[in-house]
């Protein structure tokens, strides 16, 4: 709530931009993760997760492309992304880390039943 105070009292872009990054910061002594380093961290941790529901979901509706003429590849897309995602934030709390091949697997697996539940 800090922040929003910050920004009501009208302070200038630079002390919000400090006052961000020394929230975000997660020991200010040993790392310095600005709001920019955490939103290129998310989105390099979601990017397996995207890259493998749209490939999915793309390849799904080529090939069955007549029992999906009623599902938009935009649906089946999201749907995808949506399963790798939750596995992946699974992955990363079981294991302590990401990229962990078994999470990758866990990942198009889920897809892939996500994707076959849809062409019902």
């Amino acid at each position: 709530m800090h922040e929003l105070a910050c920004v009501c009292d009208g302070l200038s872009q630079a002390k919000v931009f400090l006052e961000l990054n020394r929230t975000f910061s997660l020991n200010n002594k040993a790392s310095n993760l600005t709001a920019f380093d955490l939103i290129w961290h998310l989105l390099n941790f979601f990017a397996p997760a995207f890259g493998i529901g749209v490939i999915a979901a793309g390849l799904t509706k080529l090939i069955w492309r007549r029992e999906l003429r009623h599902r938009t590849w935009l649906k089946l897309s999201l749907v995808g992304v949506a399963a790798c995602s939750v596995v992946a934030v699974l992955g990363l709390f079981v294991f302590g880390q990401d990229g962990k091949m078994l999470t990758y697997a866990g990942m198009a697996l889920a897809c892939a039943v996500t994707l076959q539940l849809l062409m019902r």
